[in-house]
Parts: structure tokens; C-alpha cells; sequence
């Protein structure tokens, strides 16, 4: 399974924002489609969602956001995943009874990667920083 966190599609109108786009590595009973790292012609795709805030447009830029992700997993054979997105500690997208994994369990999360890729190449020269990553099985919230 992959929970991508990523940016809106550039020239729509989610330009701005982040996108939650949950995508599985199983076929909804559990069986293994995907083989290696971003196997993306075998991934199920289980649906989009974007935050309200745009967090890229000029009213933010040169402020730091707290985003933070929240993945579980579904229990063998139930619509129970869980994947929602905070910004600045306001739930800004979530999707409940997802099926990322069937009734396959041979696995859990074994893996998190922040990147910093722009598909198309940036139009011009940017930077992004990023501090305070944390890994944990409770809400952290963005605190003071």
C-alpha cells in the first residue's frame, strides 16, 4: 500500500493544496499485484481527496505548515483503513473504511518516505524545508 500525501495537479484548481491518494498493492481479496517499489500500473487506486487550505498559494509562502498524515491499515478482510490529513492541527481530508490490503497479512507498514519531487520539473527555482519529522502510533499534533 502507498498513502501519498502530494501536491494538487498543477493548472486545476487544487493546485494549492495537498491531496490524500490512497493506493493499494492487493486486489480487494488480498491478493499481491504489486512486485517493486511504485509498481504503478498494479496499484488499486481507492480515491482522491484534497485539503481546504491551499498551502501553496501566496498567502502562505515563507510560513511554515505542520502537516501531519495519519495511516491505518484494515483489519484481514474488513473496509476498516483509515487515512486523514491535518494541517496547522485542522482535519483537512479524510477517508474512512478503506480497503488497502484485502485479507492479506503477511505485512504492515515497513517503510515511510518523505520525498520532494515534482514530476514536470518546478517552473522556476524553489525550496522546501522540512523539520521535525516524527513517526508515532498517536496523533502528535502541531502544539505551540
Amino acid at each position: 500500500m502507498i498513502a501519498h500525501v502530494w501536491s494538487g495537479t498543477q493548472n486545476t484548481a487544487n493546485q494549492y493544496r495537498l491531496k490524500l491518494d490512497p493506493a493499494s498493492g492487493t486486489n480487494t481479496s488480498g491478493g499481491l499485484r504489486t512486485t517493486r517499489y511504485n509498481d504503478f500500473a498494479n496499484l488499486r487506486w481507492l480515491g482522491a481527496e484534497h485539503s481546504k487550505t491551499q498551502v501553496f498559494d501566496s498567502n502562505h509562502i515563507g510560513q511554515w505548515q505542520c502537516v501531519e498524515a495519519r495511516v491505518r491499515l484494515n483489519d484481514a478482510g474488513r473496509s476498516n483503513g483509515i487515512f486523514q490529513l491535518w494541517i496547522n492541527d485542522e482535519l483537512e481530508a479524510s477517508q474512512t473504511n478503506l480497503n488497502w490490503v484485502g485479507s492479506y497479512n503477511s505485512y504492515g507498514i515497513n517503510s515511510v518516505f518523505l520525498e520532494n519531487f515534482w514530476n514536470n520539473h518546478s517552473p522556476v527555482e524553489q525550496e522546501r524545508y522540512m523539520d521535525n519529522f516524527v513517526v508515532s502510533t498517536d496523533r502528535i499534533g502541531c502544539g505551540e
